[in-house]
């Protein structure tokens, strides 16, 4: 059998990650986070060892249309170096009319390797597109993603990329991120994103009111792109455990 006659349903063929422009620094990463990891594999921290339940909601304009979002995550701790996580994504997008008009679901279960120094983590999912225009048909993929974040105090360097098995119209690719927090429970972020095939620019702030107790926090997300722009406004509610922002950020998402 030809090498070109084989078929991956969900995990794709490894020549895709190496075609990755970001994968030497990925593995960059994981050598620092491995190294320093070792040493504490088999601690477990009393305070990580409930699931955190977090749901989240938001709103905005997308150019002249409106964009609605709805997540619900569950972060799973195995110890305190190894988390795993399960998202359920739904978006939907209110166009001028209704063949730009559609709704959309995705579902990812990621694992991390982290510690003080930073993080590693892949994840699979999929991902579907439904146009309301009854005539267009529907869009869907399998996806696989990488993601690594290193620490440096209060600041964040993050990548992540993802690869589809398929090809569907909200594409979201390549990002990089810089997060800093200026307070425990204050956060400013600005990143670049490939989403939709386009260059895209991301800049807003994340914030855990006190009066809110660590349970819920308020976001403003603005994003440019080249024909694009996007202003919205999300809040998301925690359960069970009541932690900073930096800390909820760095042990469980």
């Amino acid at each position: 059998m030809r090498a070109g006659d084989l078929s991956v349903p969900f995990l794709f063929k490894w020549n895709l990650l190496m075609k990755s422009k970001k994968t030497f620094l990925l593995a960059g990463i994981s050598v620092v986070l491995v190294n320093s990891t070792l040493l504490q594999a088999e601690e477990i921290s009393e305070t990580k060892s409930l699931p955190n339940f977090e749901a989240g909601m938001s709103a905005g304009l997308l150019s002249s249309e409106q964009l609605y979002d709805l997540d619900v995550t569950i972060n799973m701790p195995i110890m305190d170096s190894v988390t795993t996580q399960f998202l359920i994504n739904s978006d939907y997008l209110a166009a001028n009319n209704s063949q730009d008009s559609y709704s959309q679901s995705e579902v990812v279960g990621n694992v991390f390797l982290r510690n003080s120094a930073g993080k590693i983590g892949a994840g699979v999912g999929y991902r579907e597109r439904k146009p309301d225009e009854e005539e267009l048909e529907k869009e869907s993929s399998t996806t696989l993603s990488f993601y690594g974040d290193l620490y440096f105090g209060d600041l964040t360097v993050g990548i992540s990329e993802t690869e589809y098995e398929e090809d569907i119209a909200t594409f979201t690719g390549q990002s990089a991120n810089l997060a800093y927090y200026t307070k425990p429970n204050e956060k400013f972020f600005l990143g670049k994103q490939k989403k939709n095939r386009n260059d895209i620019w991301v800049v807003g702030v994340d914030i855990q009111p006190q009066k809110f107790a660590n349970h819920a926090s308020l976001k403003l997300t603005v994003e440019k792109g080249k024909d694009s722009f996007y202003l919205g406004l999300g809040i998301n509610y925690y359960f069970d455990t009541a932690i900073s922002l930096q800390k909820r950020d760095r042990d469980y998402r």
